[in-house]
């Protein structure tokens, strides 16, 4: 999950909270046609941009959005990226379809961050609270 706070100069509301989130899948011939993980992807009830990241350093970057996922992905709104591990040790995601902007109540993504928080270990908090 990554929460992004956009400031705007112009807008009465001069601040915008925006929730991405990413299921992060390994590659395998399996996971390129099991349309359950688009499902997975899909956090529309707390999340603006949902994607789905298949991690793989064998494919090429220009590779596109699988056939058996497209019209999943297409139909319920989430992007997709191929995630590769650069010989430099570096990683890189490459997005190839931008996922649609959904919108849920300020409500719906205050529970969802809470429950994602929640979920974390004690170290991933304490991480989470030395990052903010």
């Amino acid at each position: 999950m990554l929460v992004s706070l956009l400031n705007f100069k112009y807008l009465p509301q001069k601040k915008d909270l925006v929730v991405y989130t990413y299921e992060v899948k390994k590659y395998s011939s399996g996971n390129l046609r099991d349309t359950k993980s688009v499902f997975e992807a899909s956090h529309q009830k707390g999340a603006h941009y949902s994607y789905l990241v298949i991690e793989n350093s064998e494919r090429n970057s220009k590779d596109p959005v699988p056939e058996e996922l497209a019209d999943t992905l297409e139909r319920f709104g989430v992007g997709f990226a191929w995630f590769f591990k650069l010989q430099s040790g570096e990683y890189d995601l490459q997005v190839v379809l931008e996922p649609k902007l959904q919108t849920p109540s300020r409500t719906d993504v205050n529970k969802y961050i809470v429950r994602f928080i929640g979920a974390l270990g004690e170290k991933e908090r304490a991480d989470l609270e030395t990052s903010i």
